[in-house]
């Protein structure tokens, strides 16, 4: 919804940009774009979005660029435009909001610039895209995996139930035996990429897994290897994730001279064996007694 009336205020046309593919989904799109906006400006993406809105907003805070280089992504926005709803919005020289929309008109790209005077404008500073989808489900989903995207990771972990979503936007994803599905920006992502692209939370949830469910993802394949090798990177996490999710589950660990034991919520003794146990138990076991092995 627009605070304002806005008047045309400018128009710019440019070539495509060459290797956009416009015939991509919306979705693809946009976590492209988002990816070459997060490299361009240098500046950290923070987003808004209401529960059962069709809408999203993106906000950088903090830049200054001229409106003819957004001409070079001219392809992704028109393209994202085309099958959703995007605008591109902020804070003019003359300090009112201008608002700009992309089009793709045969092999060039139509920038249309507007604000409230209709006075041309150049330059922007900080930069809004508002992205309007055809439902709330969309817009949640986008959301959901633009929330855990990084430009600079080889992959990103988000929910199994964001796997059709994946599908549907053609977005190449990793999800063979994994409790997450594993968004990959890049050929031959290595396992230690997988583990080092989840949260302190999403690492708490595989412990839970483990433990109330018995669970043995692949991620505890990855993670019981790079122990053995010495290679497990942010270890302190997944301690602290273990930690919080014993004492959220209200696990008792009793380490004594003559042995251990780990006994549930229930007060039921859990059976743990390191020779005999699966990835998971054996990671769990060497982070939880890590001089024992």
């Amino acid at each position: 919804m627009l605070l304002y009336s806005y008047k045309l205020a400018g128009e710019y046309k440019g070539a495509v940009q060459s290797g956009t593919v416009l015939s991509q989904p919306a979705g693809s799109l946009m976590i492209e774009l988002a990816g070459a906006l997060d490299t361009f400006l240098g500046a950290e993406r923070s987003m808004l979005y209401r529960p059962g809105s069709r809408t999203l907003s993106i906000l950088y805070q903090d830049v200054l660029l001229r409106c003819e280089d957004l001409m070079e992504y001219g392809g992704l926005l028109a393209g994202v435009n085309k099958k959703w709803k995007l605008s591109v919005s902020g804070s003019t020289p003359s300090r009112e909001t201008g608002e700009m929309e992309f089009f793709q008109e045969g092999s060039q790209i139509l920038m249309k610039k507007y604000c409230v005077s209709g006075k041309d404008f150049h330059q922007l500073d900080s930069l809004c895209l508002r992205l309007g989808t055809e439902d709330a489900r969309t817009a949640e989903n986008i959301y959901r995996v633009l929330r855990k995207f990084r430009a600079d990771s080889a992959c990103c972990a988000v929910d199994r139930v964001l796997e059709p979503f994946l599908k549907e936007q053609q977005l190449e994803f990793f999800a063979d035996g994994t409790l997450f599905c594993y968004l990959t920006f890049v050929s031959d992502v290595m396992p230690e990429e997988y583990l080092y692209s989840l949260s302190l939370s999403q690492k708490e949830r595989l412990w839970g897994c483990f433990l109330e469910d018995y669970m043995q993802t692949r991620e505890f394949d990855w993670l019981y290897d790079l122990l053995m090798r010495g290679r497990c990177q942010r270890l302190l996490e997944w301690e602290l994730a273990l930690q919080n999710c014993l004492e959220n589950l209200q696990f008792q660990v009793k380490n004594t001279p003559d042995g251990f034991s780990v006994a549930d919520g229930r007060g039921k003794v859990r059976i743990f064996d390191f020779e005999k146990g699966g990835a998971a138990e054996r990671a769990f076991l060497k982070i939880l007694f890590p001089l024992g092995r």
